[in-house]
């Protein structure tokens, strides 16, 4: 199965953002770390969808 590339950058954005997991993240972290590490996250996981 195949996932439509726009549904996929759209699910890393939200992700990216921290917003189901913003104030765990935020608990756990300082925010500036937490942005760092999901942005470089989404960036590696936008590189392997096959666009």
């Amino acid at each position: 199965m195949r996932i439509k590339p726009g549904f996929a950058a759209g699910t890393v954005l939200v992700w990216a953002s921290g917003h189901p997991a913003g104030a765990l993240a935020v608990a756990v972290a300082p925010p500036f770390l937490m942005t760092t590490i999901r942005f470089t996250l989404a960036a590696a996981l936008m590189a392997l969808v096959p666009w």
